[in-house]
């Protein structure tokens, strides 16, 4: 029988470590299986591009920490990005740690460009070396493969991240540059360091718009998140409508705020030391509702935006 599926399996265990590699095999829908004996992936930007390509849902079936000796079974390494290119309608589960390697300080590791009306689980870890750009980029770029009148964007998605691990950098980008993200559910769990856990910038002519975020666990980083950028006043307010259930833990600024019309309820924890602030409103920053959840910074606000029409909950003195 016809499997409708991409499937990518191991049939060796991965060590905690790199040594020995796991061992992955990708078998196409009609049972066949892909040559990836040249890939510098493990298969996995093979099978991406293969389930893209023909319309298939796609599974990698790795697994977790074996109780018996605490060994990660399931780990890809990589040492070239992984690009999901246009797709549309599709349901994709990933289930592996992936170790990027290298240095391409110039790209993610992972890099999604335009998405519409899939669900995208993606369970495990994103673990990168510190060369690397980003962790995971939303940059939608090109037409999707078929409502071409939409052009590049991300939009009607539910996406689910796990721990993305940087060194520096960003965790997680979301660069709506050339293509809006607009109308989609992000689920991420755990950015874990860099410079940076969570950043949004928009573009002159595009926006990040109404879409909702939950974000747990959100540490080690100098900035928990950061919506809108520095000097960029036309782009951050194209941000805006967005909805905000974000929790961090920051080494300096749990929130950087440049954006307008936008719902937040936030959480700033002192567990990795007492922050420095707890969130800016930045110029630009205006008719956002904030509920502060907690806020163990030392400085609880910095207001720079002069925007009387910010409402804050309780009130931060």
């Amino acid at each position: 029988m016809t499997r409708p599926l991409v499937e990518m399996f191991r049939v060796s265990d991965s060590e905690n470590d790199t040594e020995p590699l796991a061992v992955w095999k990708v078998r196409q829908p009609d049972g066949g299986f892909l040559d990836t004996s040249q890939s510098r992936s493990q298969g996995l930007q093979e099978a991406i591009f293969y389930a893209a390509e023909h319309g298939h849902d796609l599974r990698v079936y790795g697994g977790g920490i074996a109780r018996k000796n605490g060994q990660d079974v399931a780990i890809i390494s990589s040492t070239q990005r992984i690009y999901v290119p246009p797709i549309q309608g599709v349901d994709w589960h990933i289930h592996a740690t992936i170790n990027f390697g290298g240095d391409l300080p110039a790209h993610a590791a992972v890099n999604f460009d335009s998405i519409m009306a899939s669900t995208i689980m993606w369970t495990g870890q994103i673990v990168c070396a510190s060369g690397w750009g980003a962790g995971v980029l939303f940059c939608p770029q090109s037409e999707l493969p078929q409502d071409l009148r939409a052009r590049a964007c991300i939009t009607a998605n539910r996406i689910w991240l796990p721990s993305v691990i940087k060194v520096d950098g960003t965790c997680i980008s979301l660069d709506a540059s050339y293509g809006a993200i607009t109308g989609n559910e992000f689920y991420f769990m755990e950015p874990n360091g860099g410079n940076v856990g969570v950043a949004l910038e928009a573009g002159f002519m595009t926006t990040i718009d109404h879409n909702a975020f939950l974000i747990r666990e959100c540490h080690g980083q100098v900035t928990g998140i950061r919506c809108g950028k520095e000097g960029q006043t036309i782009p951050n307010a194209n941000i805006f409508g967005n909805t905000w259930n974000a929790a961090t833990m920051p080494t300096s600024i749990g929130f950087e705020i440049f954006c307008r019309n936008s719902a937040w309820t936030i959480s700033i924890d002192n567990r990795e030391g007492y922050p420095d602030c707890g969130f800016t409103l930045n110029p630009g920053a205006s008719h956002n509702v904030i509920t502060v959840l907690m806020n163990d910074a030392q400085m609880k606000m910095n207001n720079a935006s002069g925007n009387a029409t910010n409402v804050i909950t309780p009130t931060q003195e």
